[in-house]
């Protein structure tokens, strides 16, 4: 759902360029979820 709502907005937004600023924060909030599930699974396996 959260998707279908995020491509709708860039539809309406048009053609937004990202910064680099940009970019990196989105790695890192996409990298914290993958963390903490790595975390877990690793804690999971003991």
């Amino acid at each position: 759902m959260k998707r279908w709502v995020l491509i709708k907005n860039l539809k309406i937004l048009g053609e937004s360029i990202m910064t680099d600023t940009q970019v990196y924060i989105a790695l890192a909030v996409a990298l914290v979820p993958g963390f903490l599930a790595l975390r877990l699974a690793t804690e999971l396996y003991k």
